[in-house]
């Protein structure tokens, strides 16, 4: 008997973890980009603290300390000097790195790098300036000229009014930008810290989760499969039951029929053979008559096995003597090619059933498996106890099986083999009612048979039939047969 499949957990690692990359992808990405928005505004604050400094120094310092002749190209030495003195003493800071004064045309008229003054750099801040705005830069402290290392700045352009009418001219400031750079760092590195340690706490809290409910998913998955399968093997069974009840009631009406005429038949050449006397030659006639009724006799009461409408006389014993006693009449009929080994259960495998029809259920599967062993092979007759097996009552089965080493059967053949008059024998040589009788009496018996088949691999038939108690303690199958219990035996056709 083929052991049961267990139906395994499937094992979720690789879902798991592709969904907790996802989900990690995911957060760094959020995180990535609260981390940018937070980067830009701290530059936003920082820069907007020098564009703060440039206009302080624009609307103070400059508007009460110059004048409209600083902001042409005719200031004198001793003008310069003095605004050096300004810019060093109000406005220049190791982070202040250069300032300029330009005239509305553009063109420098005061720098603390008096090599710049007079030049004109390419460009259109200073016009907009002059227009009234605020315009700031990121680029480095010579681009446009200059002595001394380079270094990145932020320029700042802002407008220089002397009065409340229009701009006199335009200040630029060159403001370092580490310590830009610096309060950026300092703003955002313990947001980026924050955003990290919520990243793996939040990642760690998670993955447990990720990886419950992906288990969960995929058992409700698998038991969403395994109730389709069933239902549709539910659907299908029932489907081949309404049809097997539909053509036993068909075998069974026709069975029932013939058979009344047999019995005429039968009960009129009776009649017969005891109104002749005796040496009449007609009397071998009526002997060849009553020999056919009978073999037509037996062909009913198969009819009437398919239709499950055969009496039944049940009683209680175990299928190890009914394999024990169906085996040398089983030697005479499957041939020498076949060797049958029988493998029982220790323990006793009781039923309650007709053991005669139990004993013709065990010749039909022989004969069945005879036919598909042409070359020879193995017929195993077993036994055992169960669970319920798909489609049955719950409770324990007595099993019994028979498995043969032949050509096997394919998934079409497997889904008729119990119809009657399906077969795959030449015509002629089957009626096609030996596992349609089969499939009869023990469905009568309250049992189930299936059928388990290759192409090349043999077929193995299991008989399930509702297992009951020993019928007391003194008939022990153990004890009353001892020399068979638990043992194997090989039966050779003599």
């Amino acid at each position: 008997m083929t052991p049961p499949t267990v139906d395994q957990p499937a094992k979720p690692p690789r879902l798991v973890l592709r969904f907790a990359l996802y989900t990690a992808a995911a957060f760094a990405v959020a995180a990535g980009a609260t981390l940018w928005v937070a980067q830009r505004e701290a530059v936003k604050r920082a820069e907007g603290q020098v564009r703060f400094h440039a206009n302080f120094v624009a609307d103070t310092i400059l508007r009460d300390n110059l004048s409209s002749r600083d902001f042409t190209p005719l200031a004198g030495a001793m003008r310069i000097q003095e605004l050096d003195l300004l810019f060093g003493r109000e406005v220049r800071t190791k982070d202040v790195l250069r300032v300029k004064l330009y005239s509305p045309d553009g063109r420098v008229t005061y720098s603390d790098d008096h090599s710049l003054i007079g030049t004109r750099p390419a460009g259109g801040e200073v016009s907009e300036a002059m227009a009234g705005d605020t315009v700031q830069d990121v680029s480095s402290l010579n681009h446009e000229g200059g002595v001394g290392p380079d270094r990145k700045v932020l320029e700042v352009y802002t407008p220089v009014r002397l009065d409340s009418g229009k701009p006199a001219g335009v200040f630029e400031l060159y403001q370092d930008y580490a310590p830009v750079a610096s309060s950026v760092r300092h703003e955002v590195y313990p947001i980026a810290l924050i955003l990290l340690v919520a990243l793996v706490a939040l990642f760690a809290a998670l993955f447990p989760l990720l990886r419950r409910t992906t288990s969960a998913l995929l058992r409700s998955m698998g038991e969403q499969r395994r109730s389709r399968e069933a239902l549709e093997a539910a659907e299908e069974q029932l489907r081949q039951s309404q049809k097997m009840e539909a053509i036993g009631q068909l075998a069974g009406g026709m069975a029932h029929d013939f058979n009344n005429m047999l019995l005429a038949i039968r009960g009129y050449s009776d009649l017969a053979l005891k109104s002749l006397p005796a040496g009449n030659g007609a009397h071998d006639d009526l002997l060849h008559i009553q020999d056919a009724t009978d073999r037509a006799g037996e062909l009913t009461r198969r009819l009437l096995a398919v239709s499950r409408k055969q009496v039944l006389m049940p009683t209680v014993f175990d299928l190890n003597d009914a394999v024990l006693d169906v085996v040398p009449i089983l030697r005479g009929l499957i041939g020498e090619h076949i060797v049958i080994e029988m493998s029982l259960t220790p323990s006793g495998a009781f039923v309650r059933a007709d053991a005669t029809q139990i004993e013709q259920v065990l010749m039909n599967l022989a004969i069945n498996a005879r036919d598909a062993m042409t070359e020879g092979g193995t017929v195993t007759i077993g036994t055992g106890i169960g669970d319920a097996p798909p489609g049955a009552d719950p409770g324990r089965y007595a099993v019994v099986t028979v498995r043969d080493t032949g050509h096997g059967m394919d998934a079409e053949t497997r889904s008729h083999v119990f119809e009657p008059f399906f077969t795959t024998k030449e015509e002629g040589k089957g009626t096609g009612l030996g596992l349609a009788t089969v499939y009869g009496i023990v469905t009568q018996s309250g049992g189930v048979v299936s059928v388990e088949s290759e192409p090349g691999s043999g077929t193995e038939f299991q008989v399930h039939l509702p297992a009951v108690d020993r019928p007391s303690p003194d008939l022990d199958a153990t004890s009353a047969r001892p020399e068979r219990a638990g043992r194997r035996y090989v039966a050779r056709p003599v």
